[in-house]
């Protein structure tokens, strides 16, 4: 069994599920999702694809299952944690982002030191954390447990002397991992026509990654999130008023606001998803953010063509040489110019894989690392606690 306490951000189960999917295919070992916070809750019960596959490797504990009683809430805790502490005693592997670093849950779990492996954040590298703000927290890079899980070698754990003694597994991009793509990208038309039954999916679509509509640090003012945004979708509208929109809310989008601009767009082309952007790859034309999201990295990790419309802080400019945070893995970086968004848009060839597109490139089969094997080894809870 293995247990993997994520914090209240969606990203990090995102980037652990390929792990625990191969280890469920490959070895039967089930696992936990461990969570306590309601924002990460809320948006995995949102993302279906990510609901599908905890129920494919194991369930999920919420701990405190979000009760209002504090004495209800306290009382749920301590049988749901008591009960996770038996499963560590029995064997089980441990993984976390830093959740049993400190407090409560560093207290009753560093026993296990040895079965306990710290997992970098981020499926796929990102460089761009320092250019955004000078007030960066800087850690010694000490953590609880004995192996690092590292997805590219930026991982700082991975440099500092401290943990020279520790057990290092570089596994790489988890979500280009072949049995984490066929439970997601090639069952998108599954998902595509259970979700999104009214678009003609095969015909592409254009996938908008939203972020807030309120302040972002790289941005001049609370207002220049919606203004980008409402140009983006005028833009499109203009240019293909025939095609499919599916626009992806991150968990801090104000619905409201986002459904009012849909309803004053006055197209019938526009749908909200919450698929994930796996799944959405296989047949979008293109991604497009008004802000640098992570989730680009999966669509051109994919082969689909990314675009960053946005209006970069003249510091954060310089900073970045004029590039995006997310560089790598952006096509098209346009920083306040609608003449130049307008004449890529235009230049874009839509995308129209057939059915039987084959295994792509970059797609990870093997480890390497070593890392699968490990997580299977003297794992006494495969055969307790299924």
């Amino acid at each position: 069994m293995i247990l993997v306490f994520i914090d209240n951000k969606l990203g990090t189960i995102d980037t652990v599920l390929p792990i625990l999917l191969e280890m469920k295919e490959r070895y039967g070992v089930r696992s936990y999702i461990v969570l306590s916070g309601a924002l990460a809750n809320a948006g995995i019960k949102k993302n279906v694809v990510i609901n599908d596959a905890i129920a494919k490797v194991g369930s999920k504990v919420y701990i405190g299952r979000g009760f209002d009683n504090r004495f209800a809430r306290l009382f749920v805790s301590f049988l749901q944690i008591q009960r996770l502490f038996l499963f560590s005693l029995l064997g089980a592997k441990i993984i976390h982002f830093g959740a049993l670093n400190h407090g409560l849950l560093h207290f009753i779990f560093r026993i296990f030191d040895k079965n306990i492996f710290l997992c970098q954040s981020l499926a796929f590298e990102y460089t761009g954390h320092e250019k955004k703000r000078d007030d960066i927290v800087r850690t010694n890079n000490m953590f609880t447990g004995q192996s690092i899980i590292a997805t590219n070698n930026l991982m700082p754990e991975l440099q500092s002397k401290k943990n020279i003694n520790k057990k290092k597994y570089l596994f790489g991009p988890t979500r280009m991992r072949k049995i984490w793509l066929e439970h997601s990208y090639y069952l998108a038309e599954y998902y595509l026509k259970k979700y999104h039954p009214n678009i003609n999916y095969k015909d592409g679509y254009v996938v908008i990654i939203l972020y807030t509509f309120g302040k972002v640090d790289v941005f001049d003012d609370n207002q220049t999130s919606e203004r980008l945004f409402r140009e983006t979708l005028d833009m499109i509208i203009e240019l293909y008023p025939n095609k499919a929109i599916l626009i992806k809310p991150h968990v801090a989008t104000q619905l409201d606001i986002l459904n009012k601009i849909i309803d004053q767009s006055k197209s019938d082309k526009i749908e909200i998803t919450y698929l994930h952007p796996g799944v959405l790859s296989r047949f979008a034309d293109m991604f497009i953010c008004n802000t640098y999201s992570n989730t680009l990295a999966d669509a051109f990790s994919l082969g689909v063509t990314t675009i960053e419309y946005t209006n970069y802080k003249k510091y954060i400019l310089s900073r970045t040489k004029n590039k995006s945070f997310g560089y790598q893995f952006v096509n098209y970086f346009i920083n306040n110019n609608k003449v130049l968004f307008k004449k890529v848009l235009k230049d874009i060839e839509g995308r129209k894989p057939s059915k039987n597109t084959p295994l792509l490139d970059g797609v990870l089969i093997d480890d390497d690392s070593g890392l699968l094997e490990s997580l299977n080894s003297h794992n006494k809870c495969n055969f307790t606690c299924n």
